[in-house]
């Protein structure tokens, strides 16, 4: 591990290897680096200490761990996103067909297209909250994760799944939903 210098202090250095570590150990089937994500943590800290006020009640080390753990829960959503986008690629390049081949080659099917727009709709209906929720879920977050991230409790999420999966089920698109 680098040496800091005098730019982070000890407790600082060691509550964000704390925090990562229960992050990966957490996390582990995302084989995330523990330097990258160390590194990524402080820097994000040095910026953000900047912004603490002794005022508001809570201690430094709290805020930096809320910091820290804002950060972790981004980089999170970056890397379910990824894997999104990933999963959507369908058939690699090599094995399609050559142009001149009669095959035809649809990227987006009419229906898939339809379907695309439908949703849409669909979740621009829900209240801002909902949209927040199923955008969460869309990122394969657990009803339990979703309350922490929110800061509200799994009834309250529990019941917002069941209006979002009733409002999808009134447009028909009831057979999407998992």
């Amino acid at each position: 591990m680098e040496s800091y210098g005098n730019v982070f202090d000890p407790w600082e250095i060691s509550l964000c290897k704390s925090l990562v570590l229960q992050f990966q150990h957490r996390y582990a089937w995302l084989k995330l680096d523990f330097d990258d994500l160390f590194q990524q943590c402080l820097i994000h800290w040095y910026h953000a200490r900047t912004t603490y006020t002794p005022e508001k009640a809570a201690s430094p080390r709290t805020y930096m761990g809320q910091v820290i753990k804002n950060q972790l829960n981004d980089i999170l959503r970056e890397e379910m996103a990824d894997r999104r986008r990933l999963a959507h690629i369908a058939q690699s390049l090599e094995e399609m067909p050559p142009e001149e081949s009669t095959e035809a080659v649809s990227f987006w099917p009419e229906d898939t297209v339809s379907l695309r727009i439908d949703v849409q709709r669909a979740v621009g209906e829900l209240a801002p909250f909902q949209q927040q929720v199923c955008r969460l879920l869309s990122q394969g977050y657990s009803i339990r994760d979703i309350a922490r991230t929110l800061k509200r409790s799994k009834s309250t999420i529990h019941r917002e799944v069941v209006e979002i999966r009733r409002l999808f089920s009134d447009r028909g698109l009831d057979r999407y939903l998992d």
